[in-house]
């Protein structure tokens, strides 16, 4: 097989290494899902007095010192014989993060309120 390339048009070439410079920049900014910069959410895997192990992650954007919101999922009351109400967030209080284990946990301690194992944790930027 015989290949020849065209070097006479040097824009042509110019325009080519920007779209792969482009590319590859691009590329580079894909493997950070963009929700993690605004929207951080895990969950409270286990409460022992004050400290609490959540399911977020240096993979989450986590750092020590953020402050999340911690949520529990309630089901909504309805009323006799009506179909189900659904679920409602209850807030429960806070936590500060203060030590990222890896990728996916992080330990953190209680601000405020009253948390418990299988709560949400979030943070919104």
């Amino acid at each position: 097989m015989n290949i020849q390339m065209n070097f006479t048009n040097p824009i042509r070439h110019v325009r080519l290494l920007i779209a792969l410079i482009l590319l590859a920049l691009l590329s580079a900014c894909a493997s950070n899902s963009p929700t993690r910069h605004f929207f951080m959410q895990g969950q409270v895997l286990s409460v022992q007095d004050q400290n609490v192990v959540v399911c977020v992650g240096k993979a989450h954007g986590a750092e020590v010192g953020q402050v999340l919101s911690v949520y529990r999922n309630e089901q909504a009351q309805a009323a006799p014989k009506a179909p189900p109400a659904g679920f409602k967030r209850v807030p429960m209080g806070q936590v500060r993060i203060v030590e990222v284990f890896d990728e996916h946990y992080a330990r953190a301690e209680v601000v405020s309120g009253e948390i418990h194992a299988n709560d949400t944790a979030e943070l919104q930027r």
